[in-house]
């Protein structure tokens, strides 16, 4: 018998689990090096996985991407808060 031919080896689509968060707060610096710089202004609108903070070229860090989409309420040398 095929492992395919098993009721319980079938292919599921793909669910988002839960609601999407109404805020969050990315934090600029979320390791070991330096922290990034925000390219964005506050009301400025972003869509969820835009670059809302870069690193310096050869610095040690991340960029930072926006997890929801909306307007960018707050922002600091630390996080760039946005609001669904």
């Amino acid at each position: 018998m095929c492992i395919r031919d098993r009721p319980y080896d079938a292919r599921t689509p793909f669910k988002a689990h839960g609601p999407e968060p109404a805020r969050v707060r990315l934090l600029t610096k979320q390791h070991a090096g330096v922290a990034a710089k925000p390219v964005v202004s506050e009301g400025e609108r972003v869509q969820a996985g835009a670059t809302v903070a870069k690193m310096d070229a050869g610095a040690l860090g991340a960029d930072i991407h926006a997890s929801i989409g909306g307007r960018v309420i707050k922002v600091t040398a630390d996080f760039v808060e946005i609001e669904s």
